[in-house]
C-alpha cells in the first residue's frame, strides 16, 4: 500500500477512497478479477482490496489443485458413436462437385478459417471470444495459432537439385552484379586487360568472387595446343541464389606486369570474364588499405578550434559547492588516472591549478571495455547554476527533410567534440576538480556542461552554414549529396 501512504499526507479528502480504488481496479493485471470488481456497486477501497485478495488466493489454489499429482483424474481412452443417438454435424459442410479425380481422395488445400480452421462459410465462427490453449489469447483455436512451432514431417531430396553428388564443402560463391549503365561511378575502372596464353582478355576485377571465370567463347578463342577441360565438382552461387555448373576447369598461363602466373579458371557456357579476390591479390591489381591518413595534414593529439573561447554564465542566485578531499579511488586504477592527467594536461585539455577556488567538484572513474579508463567530473552542483543559450538542436524530422533526394552520404565524426572548444580563462576556474594527484581545471570545453551540447551545436552550424548538403548534430556531420563527386567536392571544401 505503497501509494496509499504516498497519499496519506496530502489533502484530498474523502475522495481519497475513490482514487485509490479506481487506481487499483485499472492497474490490476488479471482480466478476470477486474470483471469481477467492476460488477459490485458502491465498492469501497478496502472491499476492493479484500475481495481481489480472495479470488487471487482462489485462483493460485485452484491452480495448485489442478496441477496436484493427487487429485482424482480419469482417463479417456475411446469415444465410441451411440447408435441411438445419431451425430449431428453442427456446421454447414462444402458441398463440391465429385469427379472421378476428387472421389479417389479428398480435397487438398481448401480455404478455411483463419479463425477456427474449419469451413469459412459459417455464419458465426465458434472461435469468436474463445481462448487458444497455446498462446492465451482470445479470438482463435490453437489450430490456427501462429506462434505454434511447425512440425516438419519429413524431409525430401530432390534428385535434379543434385550435381553429381556435389557436397557443401564444393559451393563458391560468386559476387558479380551486372548494371545495364555504364556511366556509374567509372565502370570501367574496375576492368583490366591481362593476357592469358598470349591472347589479351578484358577481365572484371571482382572481390566478391571467389573463382575465376572465363566463358566457354573466349576459351575457344585461346590458342592451346591440347583444349580439353578437367572435370570439375565445383558448384558457383551467385548474389542473388542463382546456379551454374562449370562445363569444366583448365590452369592457363596468365601474364601481369611481365611477370608470369599460372590461374585456374571456372569455364561456364556464357558469361563475362572475371577475376576473383585471391587472383586479384596475387596479381597485385588490388591491396587491402586499413588505414588512410593524409601525411601533408597529420596531426596527434586533439585539435582546437579557432574562433573566441566559449564563456559559462551562472545565474545570479548560484551558490558555490567545493569539495575538500577526493573520492577513494581503487589502488589498480591510480597509474591509469595519473596516465590519464598527464595526457590531458600534455594535450592541454587541463592544467594544474593550486590557488584557491570557489568552485571544486569530485570525480568518477569508468572503466572502458578496452581495459582503460574513462575521467569523469561530477559536475551537477554546478549545471544547477549554469544559464543555457537554448540553442536549438536539429529533430529527426529536420535532418529527414534535409536530405530528401540524397544518394550518396558521408558521416564524419569529430574525436572529442567539445575539447576543441577553447575555454575562457573565467570559467576555467568553474571547472576545477580534485584528485588524489591535486586539482585541476579544465582550459576547454568539458563534457557534462549542461551547456556544453547547444554551445557546440552553434560554433558548428556557424562554421558550415554555407555548405549546401551538410547537416550537423553536435560531433556528427552528415555530407549528403545527389552524386558521388559532389560530396568529394564538399569533403575538400
Amino acid at each position: 500500500m505503497t501509494l496509499q501512504n504516498l497519499a496519506s499526507t496530502c489533502k484530498f479528502g474523502q475522495f481519497l477512497d475513490d482514487a485509490l480504488r479506481d487506481r487499483l481496479v485499472c492497474g490490476l493485471t488479471s482480466n478476470n478479477i477486474q470483471k469481477h470488481l467492476l460488477t459490485k456497486d458502491g465498492l469501497t477501497f478496502k472491499a476492493a482490496v479484500d475481495l481481489a485478495k480472495t479470488l487471487e488466493t482462489a485462483v493460485k489454489d485452484l491452480r495448485e489443485f489442478k496441477n496436484s499429482p493427487n487429485a482424482d483424474t480419469v482417463s479417456v481412452h475411446a469415444l465410441h458413436r451411440n447408435a441411438k443417438q445419431p451425430y449431428k454435424q453442427p456446421y454447414k459442410p462444402i458441398v463440391q462437385t465429385a469427379t472421378p479425380q476428387t472421389r479417389a481422395k479428398p480435397q487438398q488445400g481448401g480455404k478455411r478459417c483463419s479463425r477456427c480452421g474449419r469451413d469459412p462459410s459459417h455464419q458465426s465462427c465458434p472461435a469468436s471470444g474463445q481462448k487458444c490453449n497455446y498462446c492465451q489469447k482470445l479470438g482463435y483455436f490453437s489450430v490456427v495459432c501462429r506462434a505454434k512451432p511447425k512440425k516438419l514431417h519429413t524431409v525430401q531430396h530432390d534428385p535434379t537439385d543434385s550435381d553429381d553428388g556435389d557436397t557443401e564443402t564444393n559451393d563458391f560463391f560468386v559476387g558479380t552484379v551486372h548494371h545495364t549503365s555504364h556511366d556509374i561511378l567509372n565502370g570501367d575502372v574496375w576492368r583490366q586487360p591481362i593476357k592469358v596464353q598470349g591472347q589479351m582478355v578484358q577481365f572484371l576485377l571482382d572481390t566478391g568472387s571467389e573463382v575465376n571465370i572465363l566463358p566457354a567463347n573466349v576459351y575457344k578463342s585461346l590458342k592451346l595446343s591440347d583444349k580439353t577441360l578437367q572435370p570439375t565438382i565445383l558448384r558457383l552461387h551467385g548474389y542473388f541464389g542463382g546456379k551454374a555448373k562449370p562445363l569444366g576447369q583448365k590452369k592457363l598461363s596468365c601474364e601481369m606486369k611481365n611477370r608470369q602466373y599460372s590461374l585456374v579458371f571456372q569455364i561456364l557456357a556464357s558469361g563475362q570474364p572475371v577475376i576473383g579476390k585471391t587472383a586479384c591479390e596475387a596479381l597485385g591489381l588490388i591491396q587491402r588499405v586499413y588505414t588512410m591518413v593524409n601525411r601533408d595534414n597529420v596531426f596527434e593529439g586533439t585539435g582546437c578550434l579557432e574562433g573566441p573561447p566559449v564563456n559559462i554564465k551562472l545565474t545570479d542566485s548560484a551558490t558555490p559547492y567545493c569539495v575538500t578531499a577526493p573520492r577513494r579511488i581503487p589502488l589498480p586504477l591510480l597509474p591509469q588516472l595519473k596516465q590519464e592527467l598527464e595526457k590531458m594536461e600534455t594535450q592541454g585539455i587541463v592544467k594544474r591549478i593550486t590557488e584557491p577556488t570557489e568552485w571544486c567538484a569530485p570525480i568518477v572513474i569508468v572503466p572502458k571495455k578496452n581495459n582503460q579508463i574513462r575521467l569523469c567530473v561530477d559536475l551537477r552542483q554546478l549545471n544547477k547554476a549554469v544559464q543555457r543559450e537554448r540553442f536549438t538542436i536539429p529533430s529527426l524530422e529536420e535532418v529527414l527533410g534535409k536530405i530528401v533526394g540524397a544518394q550518396v552520404f558521408s558521416l564524419l565524426d569529430a574525436k572529442h567534440g567539445f575539447w576543441q572548444i577553447p575555454l575562457a580563462s573565467d570559467s576555467q576556474k568553474l571547472t576545477t576538480f580534485i584528485t588524489p594527484f591535486g586539482r585541476f581545471c579544465f582550459t576547454r570545453l568539458p563534457f557534462g556542461i549542461t551547456s556544453a551540447p547547444e554551445l557546440y551545436q552553434r560554433i558548428m552550424c556557424d562554421l558550415l552554414v554555407n555548405l549546401d548538403g551538410v547537416v550537423v548534430y553536435m560531433d556528427d556531420i552528415l555530407i549528403t549529396a545527389e552524386h558521388r563527386q559532389s560530396t568529394i567536392n564538399v569533403c575538400i571544401v
